[in-house]
């Protein structure tokens, strides 16, 4: 019982390992040709709520 635990605690710790290890480089700056744009009118109260949060 006790090797059965090893195994699958050293199979949980090198499948934890592979996963954060190939996340971490897929993370990317923002290019920056990207920009927020609102598709609310402005003169309603959504608008204006939209425009003061992206200001």
């Amino acid at each position: 019982m006790k090797l059965r635990r090893t195994l699958l605690s050293l199979a949980a710790v090198a499948t934890a390992l592979a996963t954060f290890s190939v996340a971490a480089p897929a993370q990317t700056a923002y290019k920056p040709e990207y920009k927020m744009s609102l598709v609310l009118g402005p003169p309603t109260p959504w608008g204006m709520a939209g425009k003061l949060w992206a200001d």
